[in-house]
């Protein structure tokens, strides 16, 4: 029965980073997290956009100790929105690449890109 709980859980936590995923928007949730200049961001770029996932991922290894060494200041709240901040990072880079893609087979075909 343990088992069946754990996997609820973690499947609860689950949809709600993939929902707090869907609603992150850097300007608003980004500063609160991560220690960033202002150009930095509004840099959507794919390079920037790299760059702040890369940030992301460090932040979450750092809270992801915290809690394992059970650290007082580990912040359950703080680690769901590193996981909710990391997944859209992550998602707006695949739009990146997909657009990338998709304007480089149109202008290969020689299809005008709309």
């Amino acid at each position: 029965m343990k088992h069946r709980k754990d996997t609820a859980e973690a499947n609860a936590r689950l949809r709600t980073a993939l929902e707090g995923a869907r609603q992150y928007r850097r300007r608003r949730h980004l500063p609160a997290l991560l220690a960033l200049w202002p150009s930095q961001l509004d840099d959507f770029s794919a390079k920037g956009t790299r760059e702040i996932i890369h940030r992301l991922k460090a932040a979450l290894l750092a809270e992801r100790r915290r809690g394992r060494a059970r650290h007082w200041c580990y912040n359950l709240n703080r680690h769901m929105a590193l996981v909710s901040a990391l997944e859209g990072e992550r998602n707006h880079l695949a739009r990146l690449s997909q657009k990338q893609t998709d304007e480089t087979t149109d202008a290969t075909s020689g299809e005008p890109v709309i």
